[in-house]
């Protein structure tokens, strides 16, 4: 038996068709400077635990703004095209007729599978372990209007992710494993067995030594350390405060190391913003030397800059702000298995997550909840749950190798900023780096 939460706002139907686009390009057309943005959001989370029954949560919702520079943000949820204009002069929408539901189009069947069926495989292949598995996807289609002109654009994902812990005598382990779904292949075996691996291996994990140490980063997750500290100081509100360690007086970071930030590229990728504007690659950091920054339309007009599509909003609720899509680390020349081999004493990271980041002063802690001991250039041994802190500029500074074998989202989360959360996308190749420091 599934117990299933199927939520749909009591709201009129909104469907994003043509009709919408004459609506749209009359009220950009007449307004100077004014983004209509409508949306339309469907989210499905499907969780299967052990001797547990499967949750489905499935929720849809739509809504439209209207964003001048000269007044805040009006917004009105289930507004009908021929609404707008009234929305854009301040007045209530008039009644429409009586209130509908909002459509759901994501099937849950697969989802609610997925989850079973990796318990199910699970438990037989590690009967005395726990495993919870939990599938994510969304699916967003919006409308933008900005100077008569009308853009669409779709941004969907799927994920799944597979926690586990086990206990044998006086001994305890717990791992994760993650995967961004993009076809029908046996992803999740592959997911299984990644876990099960690290769980039996961190059943002997050690304590880590305490202070400064050499990281290596395992493929992609340099691209979290990277998103925390280089991404969000190169946001164009950030550094147009003064808030950005990232200056372009910078010029002591390894002339190997390119950051690029390319929304394309990312699990819910995009075309265009949330204000119009073509999306486009920014380099970050070029060649050891910071180059562009992330702008929305404002932050470019203020800086005299070209925008790069890079103006995003968490719904239709909220402000525009400049957004990270995929940041990450561009491949490198040097051997992956040298890298590691030329490490004496450290750390090998695999699973990290962001714990606090100042992107004024560069300094951030991660937590880092997989990885394994370092030493005379092999992995020796598990560690158990620590903290690394890290200051951007001296820990770029001390990169002494980037490898050839770029990767993307082996941790997956969402970035919230300012109260807007937005699903992100990051990679890396294996780096090294030294003067992190571990803590408890």
């Amino acid at each position: 038996m599934i117990r299933a939460s199927q939520v749909a706002s009591r709201i009129r139907v909104q469907v994003l068709d043509k009709q919408w686009d004459g609506a749209i390009r009359h009220v950009a057309a007449g307004a100077s400077q004014t983004t209509v943005f409508v949306e339309r959001r469907e989210d499905l989370s499907a969780v299967a635990a052990s001797a547990e029954h499967p949750s489905v949560k499935h929720t849809v919702w739509a809504g439209t703004c209207v964003e001048r520079p000269d007044r805040s943000l009006i917004f009105h949820s289930g507004l009908l095209p021929d609404q707008l204009a009234g929305l854009l002069s301040g007045k209530p929408p008039r009644d429409a007729g009586p209130a509908g539901q909002i459509p759901l189009e994501i099937e849950t069947g697969p989802a609610v599978a997925a989850v079973t069926g990796a318990i199910v495989e699970a438990q037989r292949r590690l009967p005395e372990a726990r495993f919870r598995a939990r599938w994510v996807e969304f699916d967003q289609q919006v409308k933008i209007g900005y100077g008569g002109a009308v853009f669409d654009d779709r941004r969907s994902t799927r994920r799944i992710r597979i926690d586990a812990a086990l206990e044998r005598s006086d001994r305890a382990a717990t791992a994760s494993a993650e995967r961004v779904i993009k076809n029908d292949n046996n992803y999740i075996s592959d997911v299984i067995s990644e876990i099960i691996e690290r769980l039996e291996a961190r059943m002997n994990a050690a304590d880590p030594v305490a202070g400064p140490t050499t990281v290596v980063f395992a493929p992609a997750i340099a691209g979290i350390w990277i998103h925390e500290l280089v991404g969000h100081a190169a946001e164009a509100d950030t550094a147009m405060r003064g808030r950005s360690w990232l200056t372009p007086d910078i010029d002591s970071l390894p002339a190997g190391l390119t950051v690029i930030d390319d929304p394309r590229r990312a699990r819910a990728s995009w075309k265009f913003d949330d204000e119009g504007t073509p999306v486009r690659p920014v380099a970050l950091i070029h060649e050891g030397r910071p180059k562009e920054l992330l702008h929305s339309r404002r932050t470019a007009a203020e800086w005299g800059a070209k925008t790069t599509g890079h103006g995003r909003r968490g719904s239709y609720r909220e402000p525009i702000l400049p957004r990270m899509g995929c940041t990450f680390i561009a491949n490198g020349t040097d051997d992956p298995n040298e890298i590691l081999q030329n490490v004496q004493e450290g750390i090998y990271v695999r699973r990290m997550e962001s714990a606090h980041t100042d992107p004024t002063t560069g300094r951030a802690v991660f937590r880092v909840t997989d990885a394994d001991r370092i030493r005379c250039g092999k992995l020796v041994s598990p560690l158990k749950p620590h903290l690394l802190e890290t200051v951007a500029g001296k820990a770029l500074e001390a990169i002494e190798g980037i490898g050839c074998d770029l990767a993307f989202d082996r941790c997956i989360g969402t970035c919230h900023r300012k109260g807007q959360p937005l699903p992100a996308s990051v990679g890396a190749p294996t780096i090294c780096t030294r003067l992190m420091t571990v803590r408890f």
